[in-house]
């Protein structure tokens, strides 16, 4: 993978929990990190396609989301792509 390539600078979100003072608890997406990335696949209605990282830094996890411009995906999957990058299934999400 050529990491010239990864031009999309993308922000990992993260839904955290945190005690709500009355024996429950409240969850936010929380900014992760941000990273570059290469999307590949096509746009589609249920299936955007696959994002691909390098390895290090911010860890992508099922379940997280992934933030471009305006357009946010919640990732489904995540595989190694290479030695060096991994991807990401993801599906775009309503804003």
């Amino acid at each position: 993978m050529n990491p010239g390539r990864m031009r999309y600078r993308v922000t990992v979100r993260r839904r955290m929990q945190k005690p709500d003072g009355m024996g429950g608890y409240s969850s936010k997406w929380e900014d992760a990190g941000q990273l570059w990335a290469l999307a590949a696949g096509t746009p589609a209605t249920e299936l955007t396609g696959e994002i691909v990282t390098r390895r290090g830094g911010v860890e992508i996890r099922r379940g997280d989301q992934v933030v471009e411009g305006r357009h946010r995906y919640e990732v489904i999957d995540v595989k190694p792509y290479d030695l060096e990058t991994q991807c990401a299934l993801v599906r775009e999400v309503e804003s």
